[in-house]
């Protein structure tokens, strides 16, 4: 039976191959998209696991008896030159036998850097007082590949005394370096000066990314498994009538499924490396892939070679149903039974679930959160094609009741007998429908309230070096005791800066358990805040004013400009020797003006910042919020593509499916406009019907995430979104079009006398 399901595969005549030959390539498509997310995983994770020793901490890291006893004194930091992230590691070694960090020869002394080679660059290109003032050190080597996540890394190691770094905030013993990143992430919302995070929440983001993709890409290969499927129930269960066995005629669509599989695997690959020099070096989390980083393992051809023709079988099994339970049922067009509104469950479940934590708070532990939120909208998405044919069953009663057209009544006829193929053609699209708009809803509201698609919001020219950023209760946990009387000076000789102010804690002031941004009081001097007016002014004949200066980094440039603070009873000299909170330096808005600036004060005061753009995000949250961005743009595209391809593909199988039926409604004098518009209303109204259902999923979906986690109400979304959502919608339906004039070839009198 094999080798007869070989010959009817590929000798069985014009349709035979024709039907081969469009299986293979629609599997193809699918199996190339999935194999270029697979190695885009592949080369993150690489990333992932370059960068891991940047997390290192005494908790994490494997260690050794002889590092116990030497410890490395570590701290890490983010800094920013223009809009890029410079990741900064101080080391200090205890001893010979301290922990040394991957990719260089030694643990750096005191006065020396190891620097990674996109960084060593970018120091040589511009002056020091913008950027390489800042290390108080000169470069003795560079990093190795070992240590430089990407050829666009900037990383750089500074050595130190001991008796310098442990005195330094933010310090801590470092027994072991990680080879690995870390298991715990936190949330988007979260935003902490510690390390982890970024490449760990990245991780997170394109785990989401990938469950987003999964979908649309199994639906697309089953859809193409499936492809003419009736014609093939047709000639099976005529092998039935004169003979075959169930086992017989398992076996033969067995071998088509596979044979047709195999073909699509290795259109597949043929597609991977033809788009592999376009993608090989592309950023999906910000920086650029190293080379050959983007690649296959051997579980990723594995899944490819192995579970696609397992899948195409199991679809091709699960096809064939009704043949094998009765050959007449399928000769004699027997009508499928209409599915029940039980199919909703899943669907409601979803909402259930995520209305839950929504409402009575998330789960307290990050991977508690990640099950929670994945489980809703895996629910959701599930049970929106779960439903889909229910839906579509009900749409289309709604649709013929109110209406005598003669082609709306076929396609309404056509929909409501048989709602599971109609809504197997646009089932699809339906999910990359609700995947577009959740992305959008939780990225654009995230981005609205944080920054632009380029990860940084529009920022001001007033640079903020806000101090004692922890979250001590009291005095000593907003403010240092003083800073170097040449600070200001320096500062303010520095071309292109227009003021400095120096912000003071008030006499007695502690801080309270919960605070939010902006309640914080401070004192100024009047002189330098009118120089520095990005946070208001002074009540008239003021000297020194008290203040609520808000820092936080969703603060929109200028929102505090007109505020005007009330003059306080302690004078200018008095207020000198406080302890100071915050330096503002405002500038012309000029770019060396404001490296410079945010050099010198990296320079007298490290460890203490970093300083930061008015209104705008720093270091991994910037690069955070970049990611998140690119990621909802690839999840975008991707899925859109794959469910229009989809979309066509299932079109064009129904088109042949129903070669006979057509071909009689053209005998009997039905025009051919009409059966195009047929064709066209089974897609088109389930297609739009539930696509607005869809995207009121999706929004209520992102609504209940975002007051779940980030206790944030939706922000819908813009133009662009609905833009897009209208243009894969027209999109799709202009594939559509395309496929319509096989109509009239597959209705023509010679193919009815052939059947």
């Amino acid at each position: 039976m094999t080798r007869l399901g070989i010959r009817l595969t590929l000798a069985g005549g014009r349709e035979a191959l024709t039907r081969f030959f469009a299986t293979a390539f629609a599997v193809g498509i699918g199996v190339g998209l999935l194999l270029i997310v697979l190695a885009g995983f592949n080369a993150v994770d690489a990333q992932s696991q370059r960068a891991a020793w940047l997390e290192s901490s005494s908790t994490t890291a494997p260690t050794s008896i002889a590092a116990q006893h030497q410890p490395l004194w570590w701290i890490f930091t983010t800094e920013q030159y223009k809009s890029e992230t410079i990741y900064r590691v101080d080391v200090a070694a205890t001893g010979p036998h301290s922990p040394r960090p991957p990719g260089v020869p030694y643990i750096p002394a005191a006065g020396q850097y190891f620097v990674s080679p996109a960084l060593a660059s970018l120091i040589r290109s511009v002056p020091a007082t913008e950027l390489g003032d800042r290390f108080a050190a000169h470069e003795v080597g560079v990093l190795g590949p070992s240590a430089v996540p990407s050829p666009s890394s900037l990383i750089v190691l500074v050595g130190h005394t001991v008796a310098q770094l442990s005195s330094m905030p933010g310090a801590q013993k470092v027994t072991g370096i990680n080879s690995s990143p870390p298991a715990s992430v936190g949330s988007v919302a979260e935003s902490g000066a510690s390390v982890v995070s970024s490449s760990a929440k990245t991780e997170v983001l394109l785990v989401v990314g990938a469950l987003a993709l999964l979908l649309p890409v199994l639906i697309f290969i089953g859809t193409a498994t499936r492809l003419a499927a009736t014609r093939r129930e047709q000639r099976f269960a005529t092998m039935r009538l004169i003979g075959a066995t169930p086992r017989q005629v398992a076996k033969l669509a067995g071998v088509e499924s596979v044979l047709s599989a195999l073909g699509g695997v290795v259109i597949g690959f043929a597609l991977y490396f033809a788009l592999y020099p376009l993608v090989e070096h592309a950023s999906f989390t910000g920086q650029a892939f190293a080379s050959g980083e983007f690649s296959l393992n051997v579980i990723d051809v594995a899944i490819a070679v192995l579970c696609v023709p397992i899948a195409a079988l199991i679809a091709g099994r699960v096809a064939l149903r009704r043949v094998q339970i009765s050959p007449l049922g399928v000769t004699r067009r027997v009508t499928p039974s209409a599915p029940r509104a039980y199919r909703a469950i899943p669907l409601v479940a979803g909402i259930v679930e995520l209305a839950l934590f929504a409402t009575f708070g998330k789960p307290t532990s990050v991977n508690g959160q990640i099950d929670a939120y994945v489980a809703g909208f895996v629910l959701l998405m599930v049970g929106l094609v779960i439903a889909g044919p229910w839906l579509t069953m009900v749409g289309a009663r709604l649709f013929v009741e109110r209406t005598g057209r003669v082609d709306v009544l076929l396609a309404g006829r056509r929909l409501t007998d048989n709602p599971r193929g109609a809504f197997r053609s646009v089932s699809g699209l339906i999910i990359a429908v609700f995947v577009t708009t959740a992305t959008v809803g939780i990225t654009g509201t995230i981005l609205s309230e944080h920054a632009t698609s380029t990860g940084v919001v529009a920022k001001s020219n007033t640079l903020v070096d806000q101090f004692g950023v922890g979250n001590a209760v009291g005095i000593e946990g907003i403010s240092i005791s003083s800073i170097p009387t040449t600070l200001v000076p320096r500062l303010e000789a520095i071309p292109g800066v227009t003021g400095v102010a120096v912000l003071h804690t008030v006499p007695g002031y502690k801080v309270p358990m919960a605070i939010s941004p902006g309640e914080i009081p401070a004192l100024v001097s009047c002189a330098q805040l009118d120089r520095a007016a990005a946070f208001g002014s002074c009540a008239t004949d003021a000297d020194v004013a008290v203040m609520h200066p808000n820092f936080g980094f969703s603060l929109t440039p200028g929102s505090q400009k007109d505020s005007r603070w009330p003059a306080s009873t302690e004078s200018t000299s008095a207020i000198a020797s406080l302890p100071v909170e915050a330096v503002v330096v405002a500038t012309n808005d000029s770019s060396v003006a404001i490296e410079q600036a945010r050099t010198r004060l990296l320079a007298d005061l490290p460890f203490e910042g970093p300083p930061t753009l008015l209104g705008s995000v720093t270091g991994e949250n910037a690069q955070l919020f970049g990611e998140l961005a690119r990621v909802a743009d690839l999840v975008i595209v991707v899925s859109l593509l794959i469910a229009s391809c989809g979309l066509a593909v299932s079109v064009v199988g129904g088109i042949a499916d129903r070669r006979r039926p057509f071909s009689l409604l053209r005998l009997t004098g039905v025009p051919l406009a009409i059966l195009r518009r047929v064709i066209a209303l089974e897609s088109a109204v389930p297609l739009i019907a539930i696509a607005v259902v869809s995207v009121g999923l999706g929004l209520l979906g992102s609504e209940l995430f975002l007051t779940a986690q980030l206790h944030s109400g939706l922000r819908m979304p813009g133009l662009a979104y609905f833009a897009c959502i209208v243009g894969g919608l027209v999109l799709s339906l202009a594939l559509l079009g395309v496929t319509l004039p096989l109509v009239g070839r597959i209705t023509s009198t010679e193919v009815s006398r052939t059947e």
